[in-house]
């Protein structure tokens, strides 16, 4: 059912007169089917999340609600850690599992990364440099390494991993593409889109921007779970709440039994 065609403007500048407030008008002028309608209903101002159940429900369109509340992110504060998202009960907090990516032909796999990355969703595979047969043994690796870990033996280079601080000369110099870099992969699953990793890398290896969640109004529940969850405090309720036509309430409680926070009473005084 749309909100919209509720005419809340609409009725509230025509003074129509909805309540939502703590003020009870009671109300007895109407008749329906011939029968004296009941005291319509009230709805706590304070109480009320504006989540929209009660207007779906009522069989007489007698709620409306100028839209749903909803949970902004201020992306200025969020650090996309995915806390709001694990701590929602009805899973109604969402995100891409990652929006980053290692751009390999970039990436020396100096694994500045890794420690960065606070969910521990960076791992290598493999962990170590590598000479491939393309090698011809020309040396020009050898002094480019500022550690001494490679040599020239056998059909040609050779690494020493324990001396390898995987710092990327190597890679510069080789004119034939034979140094296999170590790599690293982030695990989707695990990473929460913080940006750590981007932040550490200095070889520019890393593409993607920090993302903030989003929230779907049709599972949430207003419930500020993910609120509390947040200790960035980036989180805000926008809040509407919910006004009764009593024109066109019959006091039928429908209404009152469907909201959950009980925000909805009898009016009679």
């Amino acid at each position: 059912m749309n909100l919209a065609r509720r005419e809340f403007l609409s009725r509230s500048l025509k003074g129509v007169g909805l309540v939502a407030s703590t003020t009870l008008i009671p109300f007895t002028s109407c008749s329906l089917n011939n029968s004296l309608l009941a005291p319509y209903m009230r709805i706590d101002g304070i109480a009320c999340t504006g989540c929209g159940e009660c207007v779906e429900l009522c069989p007489r369109e007698a709620i409306a609600l100028p839209e749903k509340s909803h949970f902004e992110v201020d992306a200025s504060k969020c650090t996309g850690c995915g806390d709001c998202r694990t701590a929602c009960p009805v899973d109604a907090v969402s995100g891409v599992p990652s929006p980053f990516t290692i751009l390999q032909h970039s990436c020396v796999g100096c694994g500045d990364c890794i420690p960065a990355c606070e969910e521990d969703a960076i791992a290598y595979n493999p962990d170590h440099y590598s000479v491939n047969s393309r090698c011809n043994k020309c040396g020009d690796c050898v002094p480019a390494c500022p550690y001494g870990a490679i040599t020239l033996g056998g059909g040609k280079a050779q690494i020493n991993t324990s001396l390898c601080q995987r710092c990327g000369d190597c890679l510069a110099v080789c004119s034939r593409n034979a140094i296999e870099s170590a790599k690293v992969h982030i695990d989707e699953e695990k990473c929460t889109a913080c940006g750590n990793c981007k932040e550490a890398c200095t070889h520019e290896a890393v593409e993607g921007e920090k993302s903030t969640p989003s929230f779907n109004l049709d599972t949430c529940i207003f419930c500020g779970t993910c609120v509390d969850a947040c200790t960035y405090d980036a989180l805000v309720m926008v809040k509407q709440t919910a006004a009764i036509d009593k024109i066109e309430c019959n006091g039928c409680e429908a209404c009152v039994s469907a909201c959950r926070f009980e925000a909805i009473q009898d009016g009679v005084t």
